[in-house]
């Protein structure tokens, strides 16, 4: 669903509940959802070697940065400053062979008069790492839970009840240079015979291949003491190659109906087929992968200075523009072609059965042939999706380090006010809409919503070692034609009863409009797995659940988005204790707790 997204998730919540910024701004959602559900935010494009540091705020732990941080903040801070010019290589390897990387960077920064700044530059190029290059997972004889390998299933024939329908001996015999001469002669327990390969488990990247540029460039010019004009720009662009799978084919009519059964006027049975290509016909497995070609961008311009007596406040105004565009192919198999390279025309439907009628003869030839690299390339097509997000806000901070004095020291005082526009599009191939791919319709989804907010936050020193702070955010968000808010806050206390020993504490409410993806869905079809609970008690009534041969069944579930969700809300309490014996050792114990209410998420069907 999101080829080579990398994603930050914290407390187990799911990533859409983890607000990540760069230097204390937003950026672009990547443009396809998580799961094919939710939006979130890939952390891949963000340059490491131009990393200044990674600030973590768990918990509702901000009211500046907001309100919908419900497992917290990743605030990702770029350089802003450098001595000169600095060039960084790096080159890695591994152990089992496959993987290797190198990747460069470049600052530098200057300042002349009343201009200054730092731009930096990163290139990466990763290899990929193949899951047949690791010995634990090359092979189905890998598995811990059985003590004799069950082969992936390369070539089957089975019929209306689950019974495989036997090849022989020789049929697969003939198959045996398939799957880097991996194909056999195979039995699954309870089934039957097939040609299957125990190696073929192995076609899959485990380590996505991908080459990529990131550059960003943070610029300032002083007006006068007082005053700065700033602007901050972050490009990149990344292609990225995987393999998730191999492609496989099975008989699917026009309706889209996945059951795989037709009617076979040879043999009087209702028949079912199945075929997973090898690399010999792909032409290699290379020719199987999912690209995505990426770029995203953000700029920042603004003002900032301080004012008052002593310039004792501080303020910020900024404009945050970023946005994300890919091309993403993934190979498909084209249904109705590959139906009629296997089946032949159809010749009607059975009365009794009311499925399609095929003539593919008794011993089922063609299932068992394997296809040319031409003949493949004619029932194999890419399935071409451009996707796109952005986001627009513009906000003011002021602070203030020493508002007033308590007889323990200054209380600090921050404030922001913003408002903003988020928007995306899948722009999804058209035919994934539609049955035309094997296995595949896809949903739609495209939609935007305005949002504003303010908020505060107080952090005042109760005693020389225990210091107190709290923050409140009103959000509200309009989409869909209606609007949705909320005020949220956060308690939080330190106590440093010795100066290496910290003791913290905070609870906090957190409120989230539901994602963009849930709210403007489409309709569109996933293929996860369950229990047939119907045919575990009709056909192994003495079996338990979980031990039923019928408990893993794939599944056809219909989805679509919803424009009547309620808003996500959380409290949350964490609790802990921070131990600092040196400068560069630090030992933390901590609890956390989180109730979410009104979790959006999709309904479970099993």
């Amino acid at each position: 669903f999101t080829p080579g997204a990398q994603q930050v998730d914290l407390r187990g919540l799911g990533p859409n509940h983890t607000l990540v910024l760069v230097n204390g701004r937003r950026i672009a959602d990547f443009p396809l959802p998580f799961q094919g559900q939710s939006n979130f935010t890939d952390v891949s494009n963000i340059p490491v070697g131009l990393i200044e540091r990674v600030e973590v705020l768990s918990g509702s732990a901000s009211a500046v940065y907001g309100s919908d941080a419900i497992a917290g903040v990743v605030n990702f801070v770029l350089k802003t400053s450098a001595d000169g010019t600095r060039v960084d290589f790096r080159s890695g390897i591994t152990e089992g062979g496959g993987g290797e990387s190198q990747r460069l960077t470049v600052t530098t920064g200057w300042e002349r008069g009343a201009f200054h700044g730092v731009v930096g530059l990163e290139a990466l190029n990763q290899e990929p790492l193949w899951a047949y290059e690791r010995g634990i997972q090359d092979s189905t004889a890998d598995d811990p839970t059985r003590d004799t390998p069950l082969a992936r299933r390369a070539y089957l024939r089975f019929d209306e009840v689950d019974d495989y329908l036997d090849p022989g001996q020789a049929t697969c015999d003939a198959l045996s240079a398939q799957n880097g001469g991996t194909t056999y002669y195979a039995n699954r327990p309870r089934y039957g015979m097939f040609c299957g390969s125990n190696e073929s488990i192995g076609y899959g990247t485990i380590l996505s291949e991908r080459q990529s540029v990131n550059t960003y460039a943070s610029l300032g010019y002083t007006l006068d003491d007082r005053t700065e004009l700033f602007l901050d720009l972050q490009y990149s662009h990344s292609n990225l190659k995987l393999l998730p799978d191999v492609q496989s084919w099975s008989y699917q009519d026009a309706d889209g109906s996945e059951d795989g059964l037709f009617f076979n006027a040879d043999t009087g049975l209702l028949e079912g087929w199945q075929r997973q290509f090898s690399p010999e016909e792909m032409g290699g497995l290379s020719r199987g992968f999912t690209r995505n070609r990426s770029d995203s961008f953000t700029i920042t311009p603004g003002i900032k200075g301080t004012f008052g007596d002593a310039d004792q406040w501080g303020y910020e105004l900024a404009y945050n523009h970023a946005e994300y565009r890919s091309t993403v192919s993934f190979p498909q198999i084209i249904a109705s072609v590959a139906n009629a390279f296997f089946l032949g025309p159809q010749l009607g439907v059975d009365a009794d059965t009311g499925y399609a009628i095929f003539s593919v003869g008794e011993d089922a030839a063609r299932l068992y042939q394997p296809l040319t690299t031409a003949e493949y390339d004619l029932i194999s097509q890419d399935a071409v999706y451009k996707p796109r997000s952005r986001t627009d806000s513009v906000s003011a901070t002021i602070t203030n380090a020493a508002l007033f004095e308590l007889p323990a020291g200054p209380v600090g005082f921050a404030a922001v006010i913003e408002a903003g526009n988020q928007g995306y599009d899948l722009n999804p191939d058209p035919l994934a809409l539609t049955p035309y791919y094997y296995g595949l319709v896809d949903s739609d989804g495209e939609g935007e919503r305005d949002h504003y907010g303010a908020g505060y936050e107080v952090r005042a020193p109760l005693l020389s070692n225990v210091e107190f702070n709290t923050a409140g955010r009103y959000d509200h968000y309009k989409f869909a034609g209606r609007g949705v808010g909320e005020f949220t806050y956060n308690f939080g206390l330190e106590y440093r009863p010795i100066s290496t020993v910290l003791f913290r504490a905070a609870y906090g409410t957190g409120f989230r409009a539901p994602d963009l993806h849930y709210v403007f869905s489409g309709p569109g079809n996933t293929h996860p797995s369950g229990t047939d609970y119907f045919r575990c008690r009709s056909e192994e009534p003495d079996e338990e659940i979980g031990d039923c041969s019928y408990s893993d069944e794939g599944i056809v579930a219909y989805r679509n988005g919803n424009r009547d969700l309620d808003p996500e809300t959380s409290k949350s309490f964490n609790g802990g204790v921070v131990w600092q014996p040196t400068r560069n050792l630090s030992l933390s114990v901590d609890y956390f707790e989180v109730e979410l209410t009104n979790q959006v998420r999709d309904r479970s069907i099993d």
